[in-house]
């Protein structure tokens, strides 16, 4: 049957031909009618089906012989030019660029004859193309380009064969019986040559375009800085200085200076866009263009130096300038009026092409969320002229739609698989309701012949996109890039044009146009898999990241409209983030990584920071099981955790298209949405339930949720994935932030631990790069262990040479240790062994105990000597490689130069420096004499907390300390005065003096210089201690304040009878009073209060980290007989270490991908306030809050804000309305 309709087709088409168009005579309705246009519209298809490999014959012979020779003959007619009107031709021009597209397809599938045919047919269409100034597409006039280039490198390389032919057959005999020889590889050679010149042409072409490339690179520069071309004293150089020049251009442009020169237009956008790109050359077309920089713009510096090594001025590079500074000169410039302009004064329809330029050009300005750029827009957009440019955003979104809905036909089979890979039985069931309840249009289709799948796997029959559909990523992008940064008003005008009479509701049209290339009201039913394809796959993303834009911020009046709108928009949505990982089969699981990932951030967009439930509610009812995404992130850890990747600890956050990383989106959307399902809220509570329990364990734990206070005094919730970097955190650093972090007026200790942030982000980084290395990342984490073991040696040490010294007697004590005692070491050190080889963990005692065991036993063996100098030379190699380590945990070793300390750091570092301390004791206990090794032992004051308290209550208080100390000396001095005036002769002390020890022996009482022998054998004389006023006073302060009773307990004792009886009773009560009494105790009294403050301190702080929340600040009993514990607020609502978290999150998060609450926060802290942090507030307590009062005068001045702005806005609106 198909053979016969051909062979009808042939015939006709002939009959046309030879009737109507190969003709002289003059049949002028055979061109002003469409009937020729509408046959070209059915050759299409026949054409696309005979480029592939099964073609029919006969259609073959008919599209080759019949087809192609009408639309030749059609074509090159001169009837065709007399009564083809350009009208006529404009409204037909799309017919004539799918011809034309069809055509090269065809001569790319054929080769010979054939192929020269078809593209002697092209080359008439190009003609006509050019006459008619039709708007050939970029990528298809490329393929033509490359296509005639081709040709006629082959005809050059044919004729020059031919002509070398000819001059060979022309010689003698001789040379005609070579040519016979030659004539029999004649075919092999001339096909070799020919290739072989081909490569060198296409090498050629390749190395003339990069070369070409580079010189066209200088206009930017010529444009950007065009000063530069004139000498500084010249008119000409002030003139195009300060971007006058470019002003100028641009503004012959808004004034249609180059409207009817579509070339040059698109040249001046693209060039204009390249001014906000980097230019990426290879090395060798970078030199050329640095040479033509100096020689265009330093002619006179590159002559008077004559060298190549001229630095080039930081201003004569777009590349080398920022990219919001190049942005924002050309928003100066007037390029986003210039943007407007263009479309707005456009009197006829705007070409495609020019349209797309100017999409990417202003996409290129908005480019990173410029908010100056955006300003400008806003305000471009809300002149009333400007209501065309929105209704050619929307018109060009309502043909790409229409666009989708007639080149969209999903095939039903009745086939159990789907390309290579069978249906899930959900996918048959969704099928299977969808053909019931399609069974019409089921029947229309079953007549049509089936279409085979494409490559990429897709089953929809137009894989190739029309030019309206492919201009749309344009049009999102650049609708996304307005609202980038949460730009409200942006948000709400791209909703609602206040200024305008018409308005059009951009953020619908996006949502509509993802349901309509998603299959629309099918894809609802689960048939996702059967519309998207690797080919609009990047469509249906950026649809999502545009939505996501629109309701980030939060925008709630966008969110409202995408969640409440009728249409299937987020049923697709959620169906995405359900979808089953093989959407688009195997090969193209990263595409669907993608699409779930957006998916998930488009809903959580959705419900971002909304008080109220109604959202959530909506999203839960479009899930016939919430579950499902638990089992959904189960699936993707599982997946990912199988790949190679995955087995390796590395952020997968930041890889978004990484399984874990997507399955990690959708755990914290399942956690936002449980806060509204009971059933999802019960999964997450259980999750050492089920065969998920690995996967939601691992994101539980690397997900944190905190609480923050936004501008209007409400508290909202945020979760979050934690940064993996937050891992390389020390127990130490977390012990020592917790100690050391002081309170504020409100009982928070936010004030304090927000300015350690940066520091302790600094430290997770440092500790991150040296994981890189495997040295560095053994000792540094084993730092503490280190300084322990240097301790604990130490004591060894010093208890050897406590026991043993001198070394000599003490080795005589050791040879004295009978055999006995030493077999019960032996026993007892392998049966440490034995026991610590069977419990297979490190316990500290059992490790001591061996330690202790095999010094005891090498002591035995060596002797005291030997084991002293071995366990010194260990210290000293322990404390260096503490040391070591020690630099390297502080960044002194990084490799990474971000983070790297310069030395001159070190000796401000009071670890440094202690260590590096102990370290040269060490060396010098080792090396000089043991002795040294006692001053090792202060070690025990750095590392307990208690005897530093001890240490501070004598340092803390120097100053009362000082000031009574000398007070104490000025008493002394004037009691030394008094001594020596008056009662110098009662300073008789007893002595013993060093020289008389010889003769202690042969001492029998009392010899002539009054020494004489105690009872202890000891010889002691009586001297005068008081002959100067330095001895008295040293006397005094000597003996005065070590005896109990004061300075009289020394002195000789007076009798009644001496005439300064009294006057020495006096002084020895005075003494004992002021001294002993009052200036002892208040020093004591100093240091014992100072104790027991600290000692009270500590208490206080262990009291407040046991009973007090670090964050808000509220006690233990404020959550008693509430929901929520308060172990449960301080673990989970606010963990300290939460906010952290949160922070590092957003130092490592671009800021373009910020949430609304999350942009808010950054920009506080960026001002250094910590308004954001909850103080005396908490969520779980929002019925018990002091400050209710206060919130409900905020929420009625909210109130009445918005009142009064939308009394402003109905205003305006009537004000518009009276003047038009």
């Amino acid at each position: 049957m198909g053979c016969v309709c051909l062979q009808v087709k042939n015939a006709y088409v002939q009959f046309l031909m030879h009737a109507y168009i190969d003709t002289d005579v003059e049949l002028r309705e055979v061109y002003s009618r469409d009937t020729m246009w509408e046959m070209f519209e059915n050759f299409m298809p026949d054409i696309s089906t005979v480029k592939k490999s099964y073609a029919d014959p006969f259609l073959k012979t008919y599209v080759l012989d019949t087809v192609i020779k009408t639309i030749y003959m059609f074509f090159t007619s001169h009837f065709f030019e007399l009564y083809v009107t350009a009208e006529r031709f404009q409204r037909h021009e799309l017919v004539f660029v799918h011809l034309l597209r069809n055509l090269h397809n065809l001569s790319s599938a054929l080769s010979g004859a054939e192929q020269k045919e078809i593209e002697n047919c092209n080359k008439v269409l190009r003609d006509i193309a050019k006459k008619k100034q039709v708007a050939i597409p970029l990528d298809l006039e490329e393929m033509l380009d490359q296509q005639q280039m081709k040709r006629i490198q082959v005809e050059a390389s044919t004729t020059w064969l031919s002509k070398a032919k000819q001059k060979k057959a022309t010689k003698g005999l001789l040379e005609k019986r070579r040519t016979a020889v030659f004539q029999v590889h004649e075919t092999d050679q001339s096909k070799e040559i020919i290739s072989n010149l081909q490569k060198i042409m296409d090498e050629l072409s390749l190395t003339s375009k990069t070369l070409i490339v580079a010189e066209e690179s200088l206009l930017i520069n010529i444009l950007y800085s065009p000063e530069l071309l004139f000498p500084s004293h010249l008119y000409a150089y002030d003139r195009s200085s300060n971007f006058s020049f470019l002003k100028g251009l641009i503004k012959h442009m808004e004034e249609g200076a180059f409207s009817g020169d579509e070339e040059l237009t698109l040249m001046l956008l693209n060039n204009l866009r390249k001014m906000m790109q980097p230019i990426e050359l290879e090395s060798n077309d970078m030199l050329l263009r640095n040479k033509l920089l100096k020689r265009y713009f330093l002619a006179e510096q590159a002559v008077a130096s004559n060298s190549d090594d001229v630095i080039l001025p930081m201003s004569l590079g777009v590349d080398i300038t920022p990219l919001d500074k190049v942005q924002c000169q050309l928003n100066a410039s007037n390029a986003s009026h210039l943007i407007i302009t263009l479309v707005v004064s456009s009197q006829v329809s705007l070409s495609l092409d020019v349209f797309i330029a100017i999409m990417k050009l202003a996409n290129a300005l908005l480019d990173q969320g410029n908010t100056r750029v955006q300003e400008t827009f806003l305000q471009e957009l809300c002149k009333s002229e400007s209501e065309k440019f929105f209704h050619w955003l929307h018109a060009h979104i309502e043909d790409a739609k229409a666009e989708l809905r007639n080149t969209q036909v999903v095939l039903f089979t009745d086939q159990s698989n789907f390309g290579d890979r069978p249906l899930d039985k959900s996918v048959q069931e969704a099928i299977q309701r969808a053909g019931e309840a399609t069974s019409g249009l089921r029947e229309s289709m079953s007549s049509l012949p089936p279409v085979p799948l494409s490559p990429d796997g897709s089953n929809v029959s137009s894989t190739d996109f029309g030019p309206e559909v492919k201009c749309m990523y344009d049009i999102l992008r650049f609708l996304q890039l307005l609202c980038e940064n949460h730009n409200t008003a942006l948000q709400n005008y791209l909703r609602r044009q206040e200024f305008s009479k018409s308005n059009y509701n951009l953020v619908l049209e996006t949502l509509q146009f993802l349901e309509c290339i998603c299959g629309g009201t099918s894809a609802g039913l689960g048939l996702l898999a059967l519309y998207i394809n690797k080919k609009n796959s990047f469509l249906v993303e950026q649809c999502l990241i545009t939505l996501t834009e629109y309701c980030q911020g939060p925008c709630h009046e966008n969110q409202k409209c995408i969640a409440s709108h009728e249409s299937n928009g987020i049923d697709i949505i959620v169906d995405l983030v359900k979808a089953d990982i093989k959407l688009m089969g195997e090969e193209n699981t990263e595409i669907t990584m993608k699409l779930k990932c957006e998916a998930s951030k488009t809903l959580l967009a959705v419900m971002e920071s909304r008080a109220d439930s109604e959202l959530a509610d909506r999203i839960l009812l479009k899930m016939n099981q919430p579950t499902q995404l638990l089992d959904m992130c189960s699936q993707l850890y599982d997946e990912d955790s199988s790949t190679k990747e995955g087995k390796h600890q590395a952020d997968y956050w930041e890889d978004e298209k990484r399984p874990k990383a997507v399955g990690h989106n959708i755990f914290i959307l399942a956690k936002q949405l449980s806060h509204d399902n009971k059933e999802l809220q019960a999964s997450l509570k259980n999750l050492d339930e089920g065969s998920r329990h690995d996967a939601l364990r691992f994101y539980e734990e690397h997900t944190a949720q905190i609480e923050v206070v936004r501008e209007d005094g409400n508290i909202e919730k945020i979760i979050f994935p934690v940064p993996l970097v937050c891992e390389n955190l020390s127990v130490e650093t977390k012990q020592r932030v917790l100690l050391s972090t002081k309170r504020d007026e409100k009982g928070s200790k936010v004030e304090a631990f927000f300015k350690l942030f940066q520091g302790l982000y600094e430290e997770m980084l440092i500790h991150k790069s040296i994981k890189n290395y495997v040295w560095q990342s053994t000792l540094t984490d084993n730092v503490t262990k280190w300084l322990t073991i240097s301790f604990y040696l130490a004591v060894i040490t010093n208890i050897l040479v406590a026991l043993f010294y001198p070394l000599d007697k003490g080795s005589k004590l050791i040879d004295g240790v009978s055999m006995q005692m030493s077999a019960v070491i032996w026993v007892l050190l392998l049966f440490a062994i034995i026991v610590l080889w069977l419990a297979r963990k490190p316990w500290r005692i059992l490790v001591i105990t061996i330690t202790i065991l095999s010094i005891a036993r090498c002591t035995i063996t060596l002797g005291v000597q030997p084991t002293l100098s071995l366990l010194g030379f260990i210290q000293v190699i322990n404390k260096i490689i503490s040391f070591i380590a020690l630099l390297s945990s502080k960044g002194y070793f990084n490799n990474d130069s971000r983070y790297k300390k310069t030395y001159k750091e070190l000796w401000k570092d009071v670890d440094i420096i202690y260590n590096c301390s102990y370290f040269i004791f060490c060396l010098l206990g080792w090396l000089v004499h043991p002795f040294l090794y006692c001053l090792l032992l202060f070690d025990i004051v750095y590392r307990e907390e208690t005897l530093q308290n001890v240490i501070k209550s004598v340092t803390e208080n120097y100053q009362s300390l000082l000031l009574t100390g000398i007070l104490a000396f000025i008493l002394i001095y004037l009691f030394s005065i008094i001594g020596f005036l008056f009662f110098s002769q009662d300073f008789l002390l007893e002595s013993n003096p060093y020289h008389l020890l010889e003769q202690a022996g042969s001492l029998d009482g009392c010899n002539v210089e009054g020494a004489c022998v105690g009872e202890d054998k000891w010889p002691i004389k009586r001297e005068a201690s008081c002959e100067t006023l330095m001895m008295c006073m040293v006397t005094t302060l000597k003996e005065g304040i070590r005896n109990g009773g004061g300075i009289g307990d020394v002195l000789r004792k007076p009798s009644s009878s001496d005439p300064l009886f009294v006057g020495r009773v006096l002084f020895d009560l005075l003494y004992f009073f002021f001294i002993i009494i009052i200036v002892l105790n208040l020093i004591l009294g100093v240091i014992i209060d100072t104790f027991a403050a600290l000692r009270s301190e500590k208490q206080e702080k262990e009291d407040i980290l046991n009973n007090s929340c670090f964050i808000c600040g509220l006690k233990r009993s404020d959550f008693d007989n509430k929901q929520v514990t308060f172990k449960d607020h301080v673990g989970k609502e606010h963990c300290m270490w939460h906010y952290l978290h949160f922070f590092v999150l957003l130092k490592e998060k671009a800021l373009t991908e910020l949430t609304g609450p999350e942009s808010y926060v950054k920009k506080l802290i960026s001002n250094e306030l910590t308004d954001w942090f909850p103080r005396r507030k908490a969520m779980s307590l929002a019925t018990g809050e002091v400050d209710t009062e206060q919130n409900g005068w905020q929420s009625l001045q909210q109130q009445l804000e918005k009142t009064n702005e939308l009394v402003g806005t109905l205003t305006k609106q009537l004000a518009y309305m009276k003047e038009s």
